[in-house]
């Protein structure tokens, strides 16, 4: 799934007022990405995983984000 798709099937449901959410199972950040597209580069998002594979591509999205 695409984050533009993930942005778009979560939308509904995010408060626009909202600035603090956990993924909680965030796999390779997919719905993670799409929060932050959704609530701006102000809101904060904690990704939570077990798999060290994952863990690897989040850090690398936050080392991007943090960059950028």
């Amino acid at each position: 799934m695409l984050i533009s798709e993930a942005a778009t099937f979560i939308a509904p449901a995010i408060p626009k007022a909202s600035t603090t959410w956990a993924d909680v199972g965030a796999g390779d950040g997919t719905f993670t990405s799409a929060l932050l597209s959704l609530l701006g580069a102000s809101a904060r998002v904690y990704a939570v995983e077990r798999d060290a594979t994952s863990i690897a591509v989040l850090e690398a999205l936050n080392d991007r984000r943090i960059s950028v």
